[in-house]
């Protein structure tokens, strides 16, 4: 069936590469005029849903930084897509963060439009404690019998979700990307775009900012300072806050999921975030001593860069 109507909506086409991850199925095709599309099909109904309203209300608020969607099959949960230049993988470039907080903030700024799935009813912000809580459940369920983690660093992740719960349901609710990270930034030669809304829902701006955190940005906080100039706001100290308290529970999943494909690397990040977290080490914090004045002359570069671009 999805054949038939992949063949109704781009004709003759070929697989030139498979662009799949770790779940569902990705790939790149030419059509007979030589022109890539990407064909995803999605895990799971509530992926496709959620992709599929991504790109009818909030991406095109990204106009040519985001691919465009040309159609959707519900019932193979297939959807067809611009193929954007560029490869997707993490940048240390201040600059590329700068690109990608304007980038971000544009899809924050959308307006909001519904979302799939979503209670309309409860308070705005009651989501991200009910997503920290389900990927916590997820990490600790999915992750590989032989692998182990300190109790009281998971009862410590439990607790932050429960704060999160109680004490972070003002929070508003704009589009979020949901996995907003390098390796959802495919960089052309001209300019980054931003690929696979799979997990955009309405949530708190908190929950894109964690992600981040947890990534090079626990190592390079210049990074972070690029991508807030280019998002035009630092965060509130409310969203402080609540990226403090997601972070175990982002670390988590780094453990659990590198222990999964075996990548040890990943694993290993997990644990040393999550045993930072825990300590409550401040995750926006600059290196002190020798190593702080040399990130302090970096800064300053970087600003300079930035005012002549």
């Amino acid at each position: 069936m999805r054949d038939a109507w992949l063949h109704d909506v781009l004709g003759p086409c070929t697989v030139v590469a498979d662009l799949t991850r770790q779940v569902g199925s990705v790939v790149e095709v030419h059509d007979r005029h030589g022109t890539p599309w990407v064909v995803k099909a999605a895990p799971t109904p509530g992926a496709f849903d959620r992709e599929q309203h991504a790109y009818a209300v909030w991406v095109p608020h990204l106009a040519d930084q985001a691919p465009r969607l040309l159609a959707a099959h519900r019932d193979s949960r297939t959807l067809v897509l611009e193929r954007v230049p560029g490869e997707a993988d993490w940048t240390w470039d201040p600059a590329r963060h700068r690109e990608a907080g304007q980038l971000l903030r544009r899809l924050h700024d959308a307006p909001p439009g519904g979302s799939p799935g979503e209670a309309h009813a409860e308070a705005p912000g009651v989501g991200l404690g009910r997503l920290m809580h389900s990927r916590l459940d997820a990490a600790l369920r999915r992750k590989p019998a032989g692998t182990t983690v300190d109790p009281a660093l998971v009862a410590a992740a439990e607790r932050a979700v429960g704060t999160l719960k109680r004490e972070h349901a003002d929070l508003p609710r704009v589009p979020v990307h949901g996995d907003f990270g390098g390796h959802n930034w495919a960089r052309g030669p001209d300019r980054l775009r931003v690929i696979d809304f799979a997990d955009a829902r309405l949530a708190p701006a908190a929950l894109d900012f964690a992600r981040l955190w947890v990534g090079p940005w626990c190592e390079r906080p210049d990074l972070a300072d690029a991508f807030f100039e280019g998002y035009g706001r630092p965060m509130t100290a409310q969203e402080h806050e609540a990226v403090r308290l997601q972070l175990p529970v982002f670390a988590l999943s780094l453990v659990s999921h590198g222990a999964r494909h075996g990548d040890r690397e990943m694993e290993r990040r997990g644990r040393h975030r999550l045993a930072r977290a825990v300590q409550g080490a401040d995750h926006t914090a600059y290196p002190t001593g020798p190593r702080g004045l040399w990130w302090a002359a970096r800064r300053a570069r970087d600003r300079r860069r930035f005012a002549r671009s």
